[in-house]
């Protein structure tokens, strides 16, 4: 009696798919062959040895029981874990921790000047400016002529204190001589807008309704030569 046969249709799958199902299969056969002849090679170094009671007994200088091997085995392998342990620490301190020679050429010295010399710097006092001065229009410090008069005062003073005896009179005359060209300069120097100003609007308080300039420096000065001749 005949069976009737079947036919199984292979699946669609092109020659490189098979050519790298087979590619792989057959590298997994290579790799379960060589794992196979590795535990058979005994000079591979990876492989752990199995020694015998008799050579427990030499390397641990006295005999052991046979129920003691396990103990002998993992004693010896914590043995070698803290030499390596030792061995590796050792090394980790020998060339992490330690500082090249010539590391002090690269450090800078960041401390700061704390001596006596060091320069001084004086508050700005907004009070005190207002009271030896004011600001004009255009933001310019002018200082009050009181003030002014006080510090020549302080330096006529000074010059007529007891220290200008050890000054010769030449000395003497060359300072009064600077003096008086800075007073000069001084009065030279141009008059600013807020003087100028200033200036307008007291001679407007002394002029007539109408009046012009010229006429009003004209009667100012008959006013001023009347009251002298009374």
């Amino acid at each position: 009696m005949k069976f009737p046969s079947f036919q199984i249709d292979k699946p669609n799958i092109s020659e490189k798919t098979e050519q790298l199902i087979k590619d792989i299969i057959d590298e997994e056969k290579r790799s379960k062959s060589e794992r196979k002849k590795g535990r058979d090679n005994p000079f591979d170094p990876n492989q752990k040895s199995k020694k015998t009671i008799d050579q427990f007994e030499v390397e641990e200088g006295g005999p052991i029981r046979t129920g003691q091997v396990g103990d002998a085995i993992t004693r010896r392998s914590q043995n070698r874990l803290s030499q390596r342990d030792k061995r590796g620490t050792s090394k980790i301190d020998d060339e992490d921790t330690s500082l090249p020679p010539s590391t002090e050429r690269y450090e800078e010295d960041l401390q700061l000047d704390h001596t006596d010399d060091a320069t001084g710097f004086m508050p700005f006092n907004l009070k005190r400016e207002r009271e030896e001065g004011y600001f004009d229009d255009d933001g310019n410090y002018i200082e009050n002529k009181k003030k002014k008069d006080e510090e020549d005062g302080e330096h006529d003073a000074w010059l007529d204190s007891e220290a200008t005896a050890i000054v010769d009179q030449a000395t003497l005359a060359r300072i009064e001589e600077q003096r008086q060209k800075e007073a000069e300069v001084n009065r030279r120097a141009p008059l600013t807008d807020r003087q100028i100003a200033t200036m307008k609007l007291e001679m407007s308080r002394m002029m007539n309704r109408g009046e012009t300039v010229v006429a009003a420096l004209r009667r100012l000065a008959a006013g001023s030569g009347s009251d002298r001749r009374g």
